[in-house]
Protein backbone atom coordinates (compact mmCIF):
# COMPACT_ATOMS: atom_id res chain seq x y z
CA UNK A 1 0.00 0.00 0.00
CA UNK A 2 0.81 3.86 -0.54
CA UNK A 3 0.60 6.00 2.84
CA UNK A 4 -1.66 9.17 1.78
CA UNK A 5 -1.41 11.36 4.56
CA UNK A 6 0.58 12.79 8.06
CA UNK A 7 0.00 12.95 11.26
CA UNK A 8 2.03 14.68 14.34
CA UNK A 9 2.18 12.86 17.54
CA UNK A 10 3.25 13.81 20.72
CA UNK A 11 2.33 13.13 24.77
CA UNK A 12 0.62 10.13 26.23
CA UNK A 13 -1.13 7.60 25.04
CA UNK A 14 -4.28 6.03 26.96
CA UNK A 15 -5.60 3.25 25.30
CA UNK A 16 -5.28 0.60 22.23
CA UNK A 17 -4.29 2.46 19.42
CA UNK A 18 -2.82 1.46 15.77
CA UNK A 19 -0.69 3.75 13.75
CA UNK A 20 -1.65 3.20 10.36
CA UNK A 21 -0.40 3.13 6.79
CA UNK A 22 -2.69 5.79 5.67
CA UNK A 23 -1.96 8.25 8.11
CA UNK A 24 1.69 7.37 7.78
CA UNK A 25 4.34 9.58 8.28
CA UNK A 26 3.74 9.52 12.25
CA UNK A 27 5.99 12.72 12.84
CA UNK A 28 6.94 12.28 17.01
CA UNK A 29 7.04 16.56 17.67
CA UNK A 30 7.80 15.68 21.26
CA UNK A 31 8.30 12.36 23.22
CA UNK A 32 5.05 10.06 23.01
CA UNK A 33 4.39 7.87 25.87
CA UNK A 34 2.19 4.43 25.52
CA UNK A 35 0.94 4.44 29.25
CA UNK A 36 1.00 0.79 31.06
CA UNK A 37 -1.85 -1.63 30.18
CA UNK A 38 -1.95 -0.82 26.60
CA UNK A 39 -0.87 -1.50 23.17
CA UNK A 40 0.63 0.40 20.19
CA UNK A 41 0.35 -1.28 16.67
CA UNK A 42 1.79 -0.06 13.84
CA UNK A 43 1.00 -1.54 10.38
CA UNK A 44 3.27 -2.45 7.69
CA UNK A 45 4.59 0.65 5.51
CA UNK A 46 4.57 2.95 8.09
CA UNK A 47 7.44 5.40 9.22
CA UNK A 48 7.71 7.09 12.23
CA UNK A 49 9.82 10.44 12.16
CA UNK A 50 11.26 11.89 15.22
CA UNK A 51 11.80 15.55 15.82
CA UNK A 52 15.22 16.03 17.36
CA UNK A 53 15.63 14.67 20.94
CA UNK A 54 12.65 12.74 21.16
CA UNK A 55 11.89 9.31 21.80
CA UNK A 56 8.90 6.60 21.76
CA UNK A 57 8.40 5.12 25.45
CA UNK A 58 6.54 2.32 25.63
CA UNK A 59 5.74 2.21 29.41
CA UNK A 60 5.22 -0.76 31.33
CA UNK A 61 2.72 -1.55 27.73
CA UNK A 62 3.28 -3.43 24.53
CA UNK A 63 4.32 -2.75 21.01
CA UNK A 64 3.76 -4.58 17.49
CA UNK A 65 5.52 -3.45 14.77
CA UNK A 66 5.12 -6.37 12.34
CA UNK A 67 6.24 -5.06 9.23
CA UNK A 68 6.76 -7.05 5.58
CA UNK A 69 9.66 -8.02 3.34
CA UNK A 70 7.74 -5.54 1.02
CA UNK A 71 6.52 -3.24 3.35
CA UNK A 72 8.70 -2.53 6.37
CA UNK A 73 8.49 -0.55 9.16
CA UNK A 74 11.07 2.72 9.33
CA UNK A 75 11.87 4.63 12.63
CA UNK A 76 13.83 7.57 12.31
CA UNK A 77 14.60 11.01 12.01
CA UNK A 78 12.39 13.30 10.27
CA UNK A 79 15.76 15.92 9.46
CA UNK A 80 16.53 16.47 6.33
CA UNK A 81 20.36 15.86 7.11
CA UNK A 82 20.11 13.44 10.15
CA UNK A 83 23.39 12.08 11.74
CA UNK A 84 23.60 9.55 14.35
CA UNK A 85 21.97 10.48 17.60
CA UNK A 86 19.78 13.35 16.66
CA UNK A 87 16.38 11.48 17.91
CA UNK A 88 16.90 9.77 21.21
CA UNK A 89 15.36 5.82 21.20
CA UNK A 90 12.32 3.58 20.93
CA UNK A 91 12.69 2.61 24.70
CA UNK A 92 10.65 -0.20 26.18
CA UNK A 93 10.40 0.66 29.91
CA UNK A 94 9.29 -2.47 31.59
CA UNK A 95 7.38 -3.70 28.80
CA UNK A 96 4.43 -6.66 28.39
CA UNK A 97 5.34 -7.61 24.91
CA UNK A 98 7.33 -5.96 22.75
CA UNK A 99 7.39 -7.51 18.78
CA UNK A 100 9.47 -6.50 16.14
CA UNK A 101 9.78 -7.87 12.76
CA UNK A 102 10.80 -5.92 9.32
CA UNK A 103 11.61 -2.98 10.98
CA UNK A 104 14.64 -0.33 10.55
CA UNK A 105 16.27 2.25 13.27
CA UNK A 106 18.63 4.74 12.17
CA UNK A 107 20.43 8.05 13.36
CA UNK A 108 18.76 7.54 17.12
CA UNK A 109 21.01 7.73 20.27
CA UNK A 110 19.97 3.98 20.60
CA UNK A 111 17.82 2.30 17.91
CA UNK A 112 16.14 -0.08 20.85
CA UNK A 113 16.88 0.54 24.28
CA UNK A 114 15.02 -2.00 26.80
CA UNK A 115 14.63 -1.98 30.50
CA UNK A 116 12.32 -4.99 30.36
CA UNK A 117 10.70 -7.29 32.98
CA UNK A 118 10.87 -10.54 33.39
CA UNK A 119 7.25 -10.88 31.70
CA UNK A 120 8.87 -9.73 28.54
CA UNK A 121 10.86 -10.83 25.78
CA UNK A 122 11.93 -8.46 23.05
CA UNK A 123 11.88 -10.16 19.64
CA UNK A 124 13.45 -8.45 16.70
CA UNK A 125 13.59 -10.51 13.22
CA UNK A 126 13.97 -9.52 9.92
CA UNK A 127 15.51 -6.05 10.93
CA UNK A 128 18.06 -3.61 10.54
CA UNK A 129 19.70 -1.05 13.13
CA UNK A 130 21.94 1.24 11.78
CA UNK A 131 23.87 4.59 12.18
CA UNK A 132 23.54 5.03 15.79
CA UNK A 133 25.47 7.19 18.07
CA UNK A 134 26.11 4.79 20.97
CA UNK A 135 24.59 1.21 21.25
CA UNK A 136 22.12 -0.16 18.32
CA UNK A 137 20.18 -2.39 21.03
CA UNK A 138 20.69 -2.05 24.57
CA UNK A 139 18.65 -4.53 26.80
CA UNK A 140 18.95 -4.85 30.47
CA UNK A 141 17.11 -5.78 33.84
CA UNK A 142 14.90 -9.26 34.34
CA UNK A 143 13.74 -9.80 30.48
CA UNK A 144 14.96 -12.20 27.64
CA UNK A 145 15.63 -11.30 23.76
CA UNK A 146 15.36 -13.52 19.98
CA UNK A 147 17.33 -11.41 17.95
CA UNK A 148 16.70 -13.19 14.11
CA UNK A 149 18.03 -12.37 10.75
CA UNK A 150 19.36 -9.06 12.03
CA UNK A 151 21.66 -6.81 10.81
CA UNK A 152 23.26 -4.35 13.47
CA UNK A 153 26.26 -2.12 11.65
CA UNK A 154 27.88 1.15 10.98
CA UNK A 155 26.72 2.11 14.73
CA UNK A 156 29.01 3.07 17.71
CA UNK A 157 28.69 0.14 19.61
CA UNK A 158 26.33 -2.91 17.99
CA UNK A 159 24.73 -4.69 21.37
CA UNK A 160 24.52 -4.68 25.11
CA UNK A 161 22.88 -7.10 26.70
CA UNK A 162 22.76 -7.50 30.91
CA UNK A 163 19.58 -9.35 31.08
CA UNK A 164 18.39 -12.91 31.55
CA UNK A 165 20.06 -13.64 28.35
CA UNK A 166 19.09 -13.99 25.01
CA UNK A 167 19.36 -15.50 21.64
CA UNK A 168 20.93 -14.47 17.95
CA UNK A 169 20.69 -16.04 15.04
CA UNK A 170 21.64 -15.68 11.33
CA UNK A 171 22.66 -12.02 11.98
CA UNK A 172 25.10 -9.87 11.01
CA UNK A 173 26.68 -7.75 13.36
CA UNK A 174 29.20 -5.49 11.32
CA UNK A 175 31.36 -1.77 10.38
CA UNK A 176 30.48 -0.97 14.48
CA UNK A 177 33.05 1.64 15.28
CA UNK A 178 34.25 -0.41 18.68
CA UNK A 179 32.46 -3.31 19.69
CA UNK A 180 30.15 -5.81 17.79
CA UNK A 181 28.11 -7.57 20.69
CA UNK A 182 28.86 -6.69 24.66
CA UNK A 183 27.88 -9.42 26.79
CA UNK A 184 27.08 -9.10 30.55
CA UNK A 185 24.26 -11.76 30.66
CA UNK A 186 24.49 -15.69 31.51
CA UNK A 187 22.71 -17.59 29.04
CA UNK A 188 23.59 -16.55 25.98
CA UNK A 189 23.36 -18.30 22.61
CA UNK A 190 25.20 -16.46 19.11
CA UNK A 191 24.61 -19.11 16.35
CA UNK A 192 24.91 -18.64 12.38
CA UNK A 193 26.31 -15.26 12.63
CA UNK A 194 28.89 -12.97 10.96
CA UNK A 195 30.34 -10.98 13.29
CA UNK A 196 32.83 -8.77 11.05
CA UNK A 197 34.99 -5.15 10.69
CA UNK A 198 33.84 -3.95 14.12
CA UNK A 199 36.67 -1.52 15.27
CA UNK A 200 37.57 -3.00 18.48
CA UNK A 201 35.84 -6.72 19.97
CA UNK A 202 33.58 -8.71 17.73
CA UNK A 203 32.33 -10.48 21.00
CA UNK A 204 32.90 -8.95 24.76
CA UNK A 205 31.62 -11.83 26.90
CA UNK A 206 32.15 -9.99 30.23
CA UNK A 207 31.64 -12.59 32.98
CA UNK A 208 28.46 -14.47 32.12
CA UNK A 209 27.91 -17.64 29.91
CA UNK A 210 27.72 -18.01 26.03
CA UNK A 211 27.51 -20.75 23.52
CA UNK A 212 29.29 -19.62 20.22
CA UNK A 213 28.72 -21.68 17.48
CA UNK A 214 28.27 -21.82 13.89
CA UNK A 215 30.15 -18.36 13.23
CA UNK A 216 32.61 -16.33 11.16
CA UNK A 217 34.54 -13.71 13.35
CA UNK A 218 36.48 -11.70 10.66
CA UNK A 219 38.31 -8.77 10.20
CA UNK A 220 37.76 -7.21 13.61
CA UNK A 221 40.63 -5.78 16.12
CA UNK A 222 40.02 -8.76 18.35
CA UNK A 223 37.39 -11.28 17.48
CA UNK A 224 36.19 -12.36 21.08
CA UNK A 225 37.60 -11.75 24.33
CA UNK A 226 35.97 -13.69 27.19
CA UNK A 227 36.09 -13.14 31.03
CA UNK A 228 33.37 -15.54 31.55
CA UNK A 229 32.75 -19.07 30.77
CA UNK A 230 32.38 -19.18 26.92
CA UNK A 231 31.71 -22.33 24.55
CA UNK A 232 32.74 -21.89 20.94
CA UNK A 233 32.61 -24.21 18.19
CA UNK A 234 32.70 -24.54 14.71
CA UNK A 235 34.03 -21.06 14.13
CA UNK A 236 36.44 -19.59 11.78
CA UNK A 237 38.21 -16.42 12.97
CA UNK A 238 40.14 -15.10 9.75
CA UNK A 239 41.91 -11.67 9.37
CA UNK A 240 41.66 -10.68 12.90
CA UNK A 241 44.03 -8.81 14.88
CA UNK A 242 44.01 -11.58 17.17
CA UNK A 243 40.97 -14.07 16.62
CA UNK A 244 39.96 -14.86 20.25
CA UNK A 245 41.81 -13.42 23.84
CA UNK A 246 40.35 -15.03 27.57
CA UNK A 247 41.20 -13.73 30.99
CA UNK A 248 42.89 -15.04 33.72
CA UNK A 249 39.45 -15.90 35.41
CA UNK A 250 37.95 -17.41 32.10
CA UNK A 251 37.08 -21.15 31.86
CA UNK A 252 36.29 -21.43 28.08
CA UNK A 253 35.87 -24.44 25.56
CA UNK A 254 37.51 -24.21 22.14
CA UNK A 255 36.52 -26.72 19.43
CA UNK A 256 36.98 -27.88 16.31
CA UNK A 257 37.16 -24.33 14.55
CA UNK A 258 39.66 -22.58 12.74
CA UNK A 259 41.87 -20.03 12.78
CA UNK A 260 43.53 -18.47 9.74
CA UNK A 261 45.54 -14.88 8.79
CA UNK A 262 45.59 -13.41 12.26
CA UNK A 263 47.88 -11.43 14.17
CA UNK A 264 47.45 -13.67 16.77
CA UNK A 265 45.20 -16.64 16.30
CA UNK A 266 44.69 -17.19 19.92
CA UNK A 267 45.66 -15.68 23.29
CA UNK A 268 45.43 -17.45 26.78
CA UNK A 269 45.48 -16.17 30.22
CA UNK A 270 43.07 -18.59 31.50
CA UNK A 271 41.73 -21.99 31.95
CA UNK A 272 39.54 -24.87 29.56
CA UNK A 273 40.06 -26.74 26.91
CA UNK A 274 41.18 -25.98 22.96
CA UNK A 275 41.06 -29.35 21.04
CA UNK A 276 40.33 -30.20 17.38
CA UNK A 277 41.10 -27.03 16.24
CA UNK A 278 43.28 -25.58 13.42
CA UNK A 279 45.80 -22.82 14.05
CA UNK A 280 47.86 -22.15 10.55
CA UNK A 281 49.37 -18.93 8.88
CA UNK A 282 48.69 -16.76 11.89
CA UNK A 283 51.97 -14.25 12.79
CA UNK A 284 51.62 -16.13 15.75
CA UNK A 285 48.95 -19.27 16.27
CA UNK A 286 48.77 -19.36 20.16
CA UNK A 287 50.31 -17.31 22.88
CA UNK A 288 49.94 -18.38 26.21
CA UNK A 289 50.50 -15.56 28.85
CA UNK A 290 51.01 -15.50 32.74
CA UNK A 291 49.60 -18.60 34.74
CA UNK A 292 47.45 -20.15 32.33
CA UNK A 293 46.18 -23.38 32.66
CA UNK A 294 44.43 -24.06 29.11
CA UNK A 295 44.65 -27.71 27.89
CA UNK A 296 45.64 -27.75 24.40
CA UNK A 297 45.03 -31.32 22.60
CA UNK A 298 44.13 -32.54 19.09
CA UNK A 299 44.70 -29.60 17.45
CA UNK A 300 46.91 -28.84 13.81
CA UNK A 301 49.67 -26.06 14.66
CA UNK A 302 51.65 -25.91 11.06
CA UNK A 303 52.73 -22.84 8.43
CA UNK A 304 52.73 -20.12 10.95
CA UNK A 305 54.26 -16.76 10.25
CA UNK A 306 56.43 -16.37 13.14
CA UNK A 307 55.59 -19.15 15.84
CA UNK A 308 52.78 -21.68 16.38
CA UNK A 309 53.10 -21.10 20.04
CA UNK A 310 54.52 -18.37 22.01
CA UNK A 311 55.02 -19.32 25.47
CA UNK A 312 55.08 -16.45 27.77
CA UNK A 313 55.07 -18.26 30.99
CA UNK A 314 57.27 -18.69 34.03
CA UNK A 315 56.44 -22.40 34.66
CA UNK A 316 57.15 -25.17 33.00
CA UNK A 317 54.39 -26.23 30.88
CA UNK A 318 52.44 -30.15 30.19
CA UNK A 319 49.69 -28.72 29.11
CA UNK A 320 50.07 -29.50 24.69
CA UNK A 321 49.34 -32.86 24.32
CA UNK A 322 48.61 -34.91 21.08
CA UNK A 323 49.05 -32.15 18.71
CA UNK A 324 50.11 -32.39 15.15
CA UNK A 325 52.87 -29.71 14.28
CA UNK A 326 53.26 -31.23 10.50
CA UNK A 327 56.65 -33.07 11.21
CA UNK A 328 57.46 -35.67 14.20
CA UNK A 329 61.22 -33.97 14.31
CA UNK A 330 61.88 -32.19 17.69
CA UNK A 331 64.19 -29.86 16.54
CA UNK A 332 61.59 -28.40 14.09
CA UNK A 333 58.85 -28.25 15.87
CA UNK A 334 61.14 -26.87 19.01
CA UNK A 335 61.87 -24.05 16.61
CA UNK A 336 58.09 -23.36 16.44
CA UNK A 337 57.59 -23.02 19.45
CA UNK A 338 59.20 -19.45 21.75
CA UNK A 339 59.63 -20.33 25.00
CA UNK A 340 62.62 -20.63 27.84
CA UNK A 341 65.06 -21.72 25.51
CA UNK A 342 64.83 -18.22 23.62
CA UNK A 343 64.06 -16.29 26.65
CA UNK A 344 65.06 -17.29 30.06
CA UNK A 345 62.43 -15.17 31.56
CA UNK A 346 59.79 -17.60 30.45
CA UNK A 347 59.19 -21.73 31.31
CA UNK A 348 59.67 -24.94 28.93
CA UNK A 349 56.45 -25.79 26.93
CA UNK A 350 56.66 -29.35 26.41
CA UNK A 351 54.90 -30.89 23.27
CA UNK A 352 55.13 -34.48 23.92
CA UNK A 353 53.19 -36.59 22.99
CA UNK A 354 52.94 -35.80 19.67
CA UNK A 355 50.30 -37.04 16.79
CA UNK A 356 51.99 -38.16 13.51
CA UNK A 357 48.71 -37.40 11.90
CA UNK A 358 45.82 -34.94 12.44
CA UNK A 359 42.85 -35.95 15.07
CA UNK A 360 40.01 -37.09 13.49
CA UNK A 361 37.02 -34.19 12.92
CA UNK A 362 39.74 -31.19 13.21
CA UNK A 363 38.70 -27.58 12.31
CA UNK A 364 35.17 -26.45 11.32
CA UNK A 365 32.47 -28.05 9.24
CA UNK A 366 30.94 -26.37 6.49
CA UNK A 367 27.87 -24.17 7.58
CA UNK A 368 26.40 -21.41 5.83
CA UNK A 369 27.23 -17.61 6.70
CA UNK A 370 25.29 -15.17 5.85
CA UNK A 371 25.93 -11.89 4.35
CA UNK A 372 28.42 -9.86 6.36
CA UNK A 373 30.90 -6.93 6.14
CA UNK A 374 31.37 -5.38 3.04
CA UNK A 375 35.50 -7.31 2.65
CA UNK A 376 35.99 -10.75 2.28
CA UNK A 377 40.31 -11.32 1.89
CA UNK A 378 39.99 -14.86 2.16
CA UNK A 379 43.62 -16.16 0.76
CA UNK A 380 45.66 -13.26 2.01
CA UNK A 381 48.09 -14.54 4.14
CA UNK A 382 49.25 -11.77 6.75
CA UNK A 383 48.54 -8.30 7.89
CA UNK A 384 50.10 -5.30 7.48
CA UNK A 385 52.10 -4.01 10.47
CA UNK A 386 51.20 -0.84 12.79
CA UNK A 387 52.83 2.01 10.73
CA UNK A 388 53.02 0.79 7.08
CA UNK A 389 49.58 2.17 5.85
CA UNK A 390 49.24 6.00 6.63
CA UNK A 391 46.20 7.97 5.55
CA UNK A 392 46.16 11.57 5.86
CA UNK A 393 44.53 13.90 6.50
CA UNK A 394 41.87 12.46 8.54
CA UNK A 395 39.78 13.77 8.56
CA UNK A 396 39.48 14.82 4.89
CA UNK A 397 38.02 18.08 3.35
CA UNK A 398 39.51 17.95 -0.49
CA UNK A 399 41.97 14.99 -0.97
CA UNK A 400 42.88 12.07 1.18
CA UNK A 401 46.38 10.31 0.84
CA UNK A 402 47.02 6.75 1.31
CA UNK A 403 50.81 5.74 1.70
CA UNK A 404 52.67 3.04 2.10
CA UNK A 405 55.67 3.23 4.12
CA UNK A 406 57.10 -0.63 3.49
CA UNK A 407 59.70 -0.24 0.58
CA UNK A 408 59.71 -4.08 0.42
CA UNK A 409 55.86 -3.90 -0.45
CA UNK A 410 55.75 -4.29 -4.39
CA UNK A 411 55.02 -1.18 -5.88
CA UNK A 412 52.64 -3.23 -8.92
CA UNK A 413 49.29 -4.46 -8.30
CA UNK A 414 48.33 -2.85 -5.37
CA UNK A 415 44.75 -2.82 -4.92
CA UNK A 416 42.64 0.00 -3.00
CA UNK A 417 38.97 -0.30 -2.54
CA UNK A 418 36.70 2.00 -0.67
CA UNK A 419 33.02 2.09 0.01
CA UNK A 420 30.58 4.14 2.05
CA UNK A 421 28.59 3.28 4.85
CA UNK A 422 26.60 1.05 3.33
CA UNK A 423 28.92 -1.27 1.92
CA UNK A 424 28.59 0.59 -1.70
CA UNK A 425 32.31 0.66 -3.59
CA UNK A 426 32.88 4.45 -4.68
CA UNK A 427 36.49 4.00 -5.48
CA UNK A 428 38.83 1.33 -6.85
CA UNK A 429 42.23 1.51 -8.43
CA UNK A 430 45.31 -0.71 -8.45
CA UNK A 431 47.72 1.44 -6.82
CA UNK A 432 51.22 1.64 -8.81
CA UNK A 433 53.02 3.96 -6.44
CA UNK A 434 53.75 3.76 -2.98
CA UNK A 435 51.62 7.35 -2.74
CA UNK A 436 48.05 8.04 -3.73
CA UNK A 437 46.33 10.62 -3.24
CA UNK A 438 42.64 11.18 -3.95
CA UNK A 439 40.22 13.88 -4.78
CA UNK A 440 37.14 14.07 -2.14
CA UNK A 441 36.01 16.94 -2.59
CA UNK A 442 32.84 15.87 -4.42
CA UNK A 443 32.58 12.73 -2.02
CA UNK A 444 28.98 13.34 0.99
CA UNK A 445 30.26 13.97 3.75
CA UNK A 446 30.57 10.90 6.54
CA UNK A 447 32.63 7.93 7.45
CA UNK A 448 34.20 5.66 4.55
CA UNK A 449 35.95 2.25 5.17
CA UNK A 450 39.47 1.28 2.95
CA UNK A 451 41.21 -1.84 1.71
CA UNK A 452 44.42 -2.25 0.29
CA UNK A 453 46.01 -5.61 -0.65
CA UNK A 454 49.35 -5.37 -1.95
CA UNK A 455 52.16 -8.08 -2.58
CA UNK A 456 50.24 -10.87 -0.31
CA UNK A 457 49.27 -8.49 2.39
CA UNK A 458 46.04 -6.66 3.72
CA UNK A 459 44.99 -3.14 5.50
CA UNK A 460 41.90 -2.43 6.40
CA UNK A 461 40.69 1.16 8.20
CA UNK A 462 38.39 4.19 8.36
CA UNK A 463 38.13 8.10 7.27
CA UNK A 464 36.08 10.48 7.46
CA UNK A 465 35.28 13.13 4.70
CA UNK A 466 33.80 16.63 6.43
CA UNK A 467 33.49 19.99 4.99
Amino acid sequence: GTATGQTNVSGGIYADITWTLANSPYIVTSTVVVFPGHTLTIEPGVTVKFENNQQLEIRQASIIALGTSADSIIFTSNSSAPYPGIWSSVYLNGNVSSNFDYCSFSYGHYGIEGAITDMDTIFLNNSSIFNISYYGMQVFSAGHYVIDNCKIFNNQWGFFGSSKGGIFNYCSIFNNQYNGLDIYDDNVIIRNCTIECNGQYGIYNYNGSCLIENCNIENNQMGIISDGFTKISNCDFFHNSYGYSDGSSSHDTIMQSVFKYNGVGLSNRGGGYVNHSIFEYDSIGIRILGWAYKIFECNVMQHNINYAVKFDNPLNSTFMINNYWGTTDSATIESMIYDGYDNVSDGLLSFIPLNTVPCPNVGSSPFSIPDGCFIHKTGIESIFEKGEISIFPNPATSTVTFQLQNSLISKQNSQLLITDLLGRIVYKKTITILENTIDVSRWSTGMYFYQIISNGKKGVGKFVVER
